[in-house]
């Protein structure tokens, strides 16, 4: 046993840091969580604190929130605003973010629906 976790080890696949790394890169671009989720996830897969707590500085919680909530609300678009705010607070909230971040991703969905040019308007021109 000992002599596979040492070839494991020396193959790099027993890499604490390197997979906290990789978890946060996937998060990021596919399945935004703010910091605090993601270093609770990797102590739960075992990662130790000082390895998860590096893997998470300098995450940016606000970019997360919004890259979140522009994919999420995709899926609201039939509903009236009232469902849309609940729904949008609820998804922002499971996914770890603050109430006070969560608060300004949805004014910031609020003033950019609320302008005469949507975002996919202004980068196609």
């Amino acid at each position: 046993m000992a002599q596979v976790l040492q070839r494991l080890e020396q193959q790099g696949l027993l890499d604490d840091a390197a997979f906290a790394q990789e978890w946060r890169r996937s998060r990021e671009q596919s399945r935004p969580r703010s910091a605090l989720l993601v270093r609770r996830e990797l102590l739960q897969r075992g990662v130790d604190y000082a390895v998860a707590d590096a893997a998470v500085e300098g995450m940016d919680d606000e970019e997360a929130a919004q890259r979140a909530a522009r994919g999420y609300l995709r899926h609201l678009r039939h509903l009236d605003q009232s469902r849309t705010d609940r729904r949008m607070w609820a998804y922002l909230q499971r996914r770890g973010f603050s109430p006070s971040v969560t608060q300004r991703t949805m004014r910031l969905l609020a003033q950019e629906e609320a302008s005469p040019l949507s975002n996919d308007e202004l980068t196609r021109k």
